[in-house]
């Protein structure tokens, strides 16, 4: 098999898409900070898909142009609206290659 012939992925991209900063900042401070037993600074360096859909799209579009060909997100909160949020609001602005 040739180098690279196997498609890449991220397994865990946790994701929230909302459109008020004060959600977005509970969704790290009151979910992901506890979950995993980091400091919320930490979390917010990860660049990960949580804001508006502008940003997760943004946050998204950079994955991308490191390399990687697939993004398995995790809702925080209220999975079927987050990923019909996802589809619908933030997959539109991520450029295809």
């Amino acid at each position: 098999m040739n180098r690279g012939a196997l498609p890449n992925g991220i397994a865990t991209m946790w994701l929230y898409v909302t459109e008020t900063r004060s959600d977005a900042e509970r969704m790290l401070r009151d979910v992901l900070a506890p979950m995993l037993n980091r400091p919320v600074d930490e979390l917010r360096d990860l660049a990960l898909p949580i804001g508006s859909a502008d940003q997760c799209a943004e946050r998204i579009s950079d994955y991308q142009d490191a390399g990687a060909e697939r993004i398995f997100v995790w809702p925080l909160a209220d999975e079927l609206d987050q990923l019909e949020r996802f589809r619908n609001d933030v997959v539109p602005l991520v450029p295809v290659d």
